[in-house]
């Protein structure tokens, strides 16, 4: 008798498993985006040319058709297609030697065909032999895709106030 319900309970744990797995919740594919968007913009040192054009095609792919962007610290105000994104991806990354972003505190809004999300990105790194270390807060609007997937279609910094 023991043996029948730990069998069923591993199979309700394994069906459970199988279903988060298969068909992963909107704010699980959404931390997904920002996981790929940050591995991604990352550069390891000693990377190679190709390898730097799949990775900024990479990011590309993670961008809606047109993207609002409001980053006027990084002189980017206005609206982007993709080929553009992956220009500034490809530019942005070859400023660097080597770079490791993170995000994290991701704060989700959702609503039905869009997200809005807050986090803090902390970007690492060596740009011209000096080390570079950067904090921001930045907010980003998502929407969702036919495939029921969700792609990036604004960024913007967000302003904190200091003490």
């Amino acid at each position: 008798m023991v043996k029948k319900v730990v069998i069923v309970l591993a199979a309700a744990a394994v069906a459970v498993l199988l279903l988060r797995y298969f068909f992963p919740s909107d704010e699980r594919l959404i931390r997904r985006q920002f996981d790929r968007l940050t591995e991604n913009i990352s550069r390891p040192a000693g990377e190679k040319a190709l390898a730097g054009l799949q990775r900024a095609a990479a990011v590309s792919d993670l961008f809606s058709d047109r993207v609002r962007l409001d980053l006027p610290e990084a002189g980017l105000a206005g609206e982007y297609d993709r080929q553009e994104i992956r220009t500034l991806a490809m530019v942005f990354r070859n400023r660097f030697t080597r770079l490791s972003v993170e995000c994290r505190d991701l704060h989700l809004e959702l609503e039905q065909e869009q997200a809005q999300v807050t986090a803090t990105c902390r970007a690492r790194g060596v740009a011209g032999g000096e080390p570079v270390r950067e904090v921001r807060e930045v907010s980003a609007d998502l929407v969702r895709t036919a495939k029921n997937g969700w792609r990036f279609s604004g960024f913007s910094f967000v302003r904190v106030l200091r003490r």
